[in-house]
């Protein structure tokens, strides 16, 4: 029945059921509905109008948050079939992660498509599993791709996969953006990986290698829909829906062409390939090994070209921007080449890359629910609620800022270096020369990358800082990025992350 309403209320707001529906659960609570959830004393909107926003997405919405925020706070209930708290605040969500204990509950666990493909077809992805068996393979993992050492010897691939994009663009200088970004994003994962190149810049890859991409997309995408389907535990039933079909369809492609790539990487062992290493560690199986290998190549599809397609777009979008950073650039890697060690010398680069993750950021949250009740804001949260954590409303927070939210400004991020230790963390400042540094708050690992904090923050989040780096520092070196046509309708769609939607049309010209 949860379901049927969900429906009718989306559908049919105002029509005599719903005003039915509503009548029944002020009247009976929430047990009418089918559904046992224990309420909080937490605030929060009408519980129609949370399920609304839920199930048509809005709650996604930047102004929405920002509305919510504002008007119940830090810590807000809401109600989609299930008890979910969102939370605002960074410190708050910081609190939720040390009461986890030992073995972090990660974001996930919570997907339950990919949960229940896992159990179904016993498919060992850590990112899903908890305890023991998610601790000692993302040891394993960690080890080799989220070390600086790591990040150090694989940067030499990125680069090259970086220069092969410009080669491109120089002979497509009007490219498909969002197909362009998926591949380089394919190409520098699959080199540190595999060790090897997939030929999607150069039009030589195989047959396998555009099979598994393709269906890496789509699983992800249909995943972002069969998130607001509520959970179906009995597999006949769940057969019977044709997105789940799609969805499982997709991932058997991916498990199929992924293991082919991998036994031709085990053929060859390439040196310095991941693959390569994980081959010694006795403590995983085969499987194991397998799986989440897989599973990383097809993360990194969607994930990183998210962040690709915004920061090239705002490059666009902002040609004064643009021209400061190619200067940096210019100045401090005479290549174009990224180099870490420069790092401290290029620091418009960092302060452009952390206003985009501020204006428009590709992820901007995540979630939890943890097996015990917990104390939010002197109220008891019942056990296995969604708990869902967004940075957006305090990244767009005038107040924290000091200045308009709603202008994009790389600069205020150089003034935060500025802010001395024990500054008000909810204040803004003022340095001495005058320029206005965000609140210290907002410099918070939270708000700041799209990668998470702690024990279960993306494993791969330092190499992709790195890729993000090494691309647009080759890109504002060799190109002048401009809108073609300069005027476009952009909006932002909000499947699993992020994105422009349409993707902007770009153009590329080579800058002598």
């Amino acid at each position: 029945r949860t379901v049927f309403v969900l429906r009718v209320v989306v559908r049919w707001p105002n029509s005599m059921l719903t005003r039915t529906l509503k009548n029944d659960v002020t009247r009976h609570g929430l047990r009418c509905l089918g559904t046992a959830v224990v309420g909080t004393k937490l605030p929060g909107p009408p519980l129609f109008s949370g399920l609304h926003a839920v199930v048509t997405d809005r709650m996604r919405e930047t102004q929405y948050q920002i509305q919510l925020r504002q008007k119940y706070g830090d810590v807000v209930r809401l109600w989609c079939g299930q008890e979910l708290v969102m939370i605002f605040d960074p410190d708050i969500w910081m609190d939720i992660l040390r009461k986890e204990g030992p073995f972090p509950y990660g974001a996930a666990m919570d997907i339950w498509p990919l949960v229940k493909f896992a159990d179904l077809h016993s498919v060992s992805f850590f990112g899903t599993a908890h305890g023991e068996a998610w601790r000692e393979p993302r040891r394993k993992f960690q080890a080799h791709v989220f070390s600086h050492a790591a990040v150090d010897q694989y940067q030499p691939g990125i680069s090259s996969v970086a220069h092969d994009a410009a080669s491109f663009l120089r002979q497509n200088p009007v490219p498909d953006l969002g197909e362009l970004t998926m591949n380089v994003s394919f190409e520098m994962v699959a080199q540190i990986l595999l060790g090897k190149r997939m030929g999607l810049l150069d039009r030589s890859s195989s047959t396998t290698v555009k099979h598994f991409v393709d269906n890496a997309v789509t699983s992800f995408r249909i995943i972002s829909k069969l998130l607001f389907v509520p959970q179906v535990n009995n597999t006949l039933m769940l057969r019977s829906i044709p997105l789940w079909r799609r969805f499982e369809a997709a991932m058997h492609a991916v498990m199929e062409h992924g293991t082919t790539l991998l036994e031709e990487a085990e053929s060859a062992q390439p040196p310095d390939a991941v693959f390569t290493k994980l081959l010694h560690e006795d403590a995983m199986t085969r499987e194991v090994k397998l799986a989440n290998l897989i599973g990383l190549l097809q993360a990194a599809v969607d994930t990183t070209t998210a962040i690709f397609i915004w920061v090239i777009y705002q490059l666009a979008r902002h040609p004064a921007e643009q021209e400061r950073l190619r200067e940096e650039v210019r100045r401090v890697l005479p290549g174009g080449d990224y180099n870490k060690q420069l790092a401290p010398q290029v620091p418009y680069l960092k302060a452009f890359i952390r206003e985009v993750q501020r204006y428009s950021p590709a992820a901007a949250g995540t979630s939890r629910r943890l097996p015990f009740p917990i104390e939010l804001e002197n109220t008891t949260v019942p056990s296995n609620a969604l708990l869902l954590f967004s940075g957006l409303s305090f990244n767009r927070d005038g107040d924290l800022l000091g200045a308009d939210p709603d202008v994009f400004h790389p600069e205020r991020w150089l003034a935060a270096r500025d802010v001395p230790k024990g500054a008000d963390a909810r204040k803004p400042y003022v340095t001495e020369n005058g320029a206005v540094a965000p609140a210290p708050i907002l410099s918070h690992p939270l708000l700041a990358t799209p990668f998470g904090f702690g024990p279960r923050m993306c494993v791969g989040a330092r190499i992709a800082q790195s890729e993000i780096n090494t691309l647009v520092s080759r890109l504002v070196h060799d190109f002048r990025i401009s809108l073609d046509p300069a005027v476009q309708d952009i909006s932002v769609a909000h499947p699993l992350l992020c994105v422009p939607d349409p993707t902007p049309r770009l153009r590329f010209d080579p800058v002598m």
